[in-house]
């Protein structure tokens, strides 16, 4: 493992199994004002940031509700849902290896702080997480260098020290530029682009990361 001090965790798609979700909440939010969510919506809405999905799905429903009543709505579901989220497989005992390995832990996400820490303390994962950072409705709209940037110096820690593990491939990217040690969780929805000579680990598994970074 080197010199390695802390561990960034993506949150959907690597802690959380919460792809199905935000469909789900989408066709709810959709069908309660008489619209059908296509795959047409749907296809648009997994290109876009947190905050660009939030104004695309209001454009297409102001003429039903106001903004107010359409974030109450929402952030109803989102919670309902969030509380009750399931984990990605391999999480429990990825937190286990970290407590064993005494690598800090901390939770680096483009969604509601809010809603992150609904589901960790729907499952009882709290105390294993050192920090929340969100990038949600901030200057950035995803999780960019200069927002990693801004969560190193604040918890003082050397890019090289960190290891990164994402599910989308262009902020795996970003955290590369930085010297993260960084890793990819494939998915179906965010696909890995291995051009460049990247130095970025693609795995199948969080199991699959344990045992690398055992071999290491």
């Amino acid at each position: 493992m080197g010199n390695s001090r802390a561990l960034f965790l993506d949150c959907d798609g690597v802690i959380f199994d919460s792809y199905g979700i935000w469909d789900e909440v989408v066709s709810q939010l959709l069908s309660s004002h008489g619209k059908v969510y296509t795959e047409a919506i749907k296809s648009n809405l997994w290109h876009l940031s947190m905050t660009q999905a939030d104004h695309f799905l209001y454009e297409l429903l102001k003429d039903e509700v106001t903004r107010e009543a359409y974030q109450s709505q929402k952030e109803e579901l989102l919670e309902k849902a969030y509380a009750q989220v399931p984990l990605i497989a391999g999480v429990d005992e990825l937190f286990e290896w970290l407590a064993d390995e005494g690598l800090s832990c901390y939770a680096v996400t483009a969604n509601q702080t809010k809603l992150v820490e609904i589901a960790f303390q729907s499952h009882g994962l709290t105390t294993h997480i050192k920090g929340i950072y969100s990038c949600y409705q901030t200057q950035w709209q995803e999780k960019e260098a200069a927002f990693l940037q801004t969560i190193l110096d604040r918890e003082k820690l050397v890019a090289e020290e960190v290891i990164m593990v994402e599910d989308s491939w262009a902020n795996a990217k970003q955290a590369e530029q930085l010297g993260i040690q960084t890793f990819f969780l494939e998915n179906e929805i965010y696909q890995a682009d291995q051009k460049n000579g990247s130095a970025i680990r693609s795995i199948k598994h969080l199991s699959d990361f344990i045992s690398i970074m055992e071999d290491n």
